[in-house]
Parts: structure tokens; C-alpha cells; sequence
């Protein structure tokens, strides 16, 4: 049943919140891949392939997968470096939020004004620029605000239900992975699409930058 599933993760939730710093960790771990975010930029930059409003969403792609191969990393060290505080104390969590917990109950757990310098195709570039980052910033601030269900439920689709079934004598058979790409990739698009048309009014700014490095010079020179 879904909403027995939804009871098991509002419990693994309270755990972490209580227990551990699960938004910390998904700053660190959203950090980690913009680190590589930029990196991705850089090397793709390097191969000739100038245009920002084509190079971010592509860094974005394949930061993305590093993001995965983080939550991977989050869920081992989880289960394996501290299996006593964490995974039985997670085993025991789901366990208790029902007494005497069957498989068959488990099965069912299925911005207008003029600027100096600025023309007014300029201007209006600049406005979208500073929605699209702001926009970007929003979808990043959310995934950390929810980073308590998110790991929650990662956690409980990654080992605690193969654990406990294996207390009831049955097999079950989870995937964190579509997990993750069922919570994430919407936002993991959306950020995309932002970086996309925040590189696009940046090149209708400035024709001649290919970073930010360049933009963020053509407009210090010229505007402030």
C-alpha cells in the first residue's frame, strides 16, 4: 500500500533529522558536483564546443551522473561504515512504526527600468539572465530542503526493505537507482534549461564571451 510505503519514510525521515545532517550532506554532495559541474565546462570548452547556452546543459548532464555516483557513495557509507547507528537503527525504525510486520504488507509498498550603458536588448537579456540564475538557485535550495525524504527514501529502497525481508523469510527485489532518477531528474532538467538560457543572454550580451570568466569582464568594464 502507498500510503504504508509514505509511513515508512516519514519515520526514516524524523531518524535522519534527528540523527544525522542530511541537508548538510546533500549541500556537500550538490557542492561536490558543481565542483565537477565546472569541470565538465572546462573540458568541453577545450574540445571546441563554444556556446554556452549548448555547453551548460551538457556540463549539467554529466554532473548529473556524478550526482548519482555520489547518492551510490551516500547509501554505501550508510550501510557498510556505520551499520550499527545507522542501518539497524533504520531496520528498527521501519520495524517498530508496526508490530508484528508481514511480507504481504511489504509487497503492497510498491524583473522595468533604463540602466546606464546598458540598450534595451541588453537590458532584457540581463533580466532573464538574473531570473534564470535565480531560478537555478531555487531548484538547488529545494533539493536540499528535501534532502531528508529524498535519502529516506533511498535508504529504504536500497537495503532496509532487503534486510527486513530477509527477517520474514522473503525476497525482495529494490533499485535505489530508479528511486533517485524518478526524485531528481526533473529538477537535475529544470537546472538545465536555466543554465541554458542564462548562457544564451549572456552570448547576446557579450557575442565574444565563451565563459563567465569574459561576460563577467565585458560587463565590469563597461557597465560598473
Amino acid at each position: 500500500m502507498h500510503d504504508t510505503r509514505e509511513k515508512f519514510i516519514r519515520r526514516l525521515e524524523r531518524w535522519l533529522l534527528r540523527s544525522d545532517f542530511p541537508r548538510i550532506q546533500m549541500f556537500v554532495i550538490l557542492f561536490s558536483t558543481g565542483v565537477f559541474g565546472f569541470l565538465f565546462s572546462f573540458l568541453l570548452l577545450k574540445i571546441g564546443m563554444t556556446q554556452m547556452w549548448m555547453r551548460y546543459p551538457a556540463a549539467v548532464c554529466l554532473s548529473y551522473l556524478v550526482f548519482l555516483v555520489l547518492l551510490w557513495i551516500w547509501l554505501q557509507y550508510q550501510e557498510y561504515m556505520e551499520p550499527q547507528s545507522t542501518v539497524d537503527d533504520g531496520i528498527d525504525a521501519v520495524e517498530n512504526l508496526h508490530e508484528g510486520i508481514s511480507s504481504s504488507s511489504l509487497e503492497d509498498i510498491g524583473l522595468s527600468g533604463d540602466i546606464p550603458g546598458l540598450d534595451a536588448d541588453e537590458l532584457a537579456c540581463l533580466i532573464i539572465l538574473l531570473i534564470a540564475v535565480c531560478a537555478g538557485l531555487i531548484v538547488c535550495l529545494y533539493v536540499v530542503w528535501t534532502a531528508p525524504n529524498l535519502l529516506a527514501e533511498l535508504m529504504l529502497d536500497a537495503f532496509i526493505l532487503n534486510r527486513v525481508y530477509k527477517r520474514v523469510k522473503s525476497n525482495y527485489d529494490s533499485n535505489w537507482l530508479i528511486t533517485a532518477l524518478r526524485r531528481t531528474w526533473f529538477p537535475a532538467f529544470l537546472l538545465a534549461v536555466f543554465l541554458s538560457v542564462a548562457g544564451f543572454a549572456m552570448q547576446r550580451i557579450e557575442p565574444k564571451a565563451n565563459s563567465i570568466g569574459p561576460f563577467l569582464r565585458h560587463i565590469t568594464e563597461n557597465y560598473l
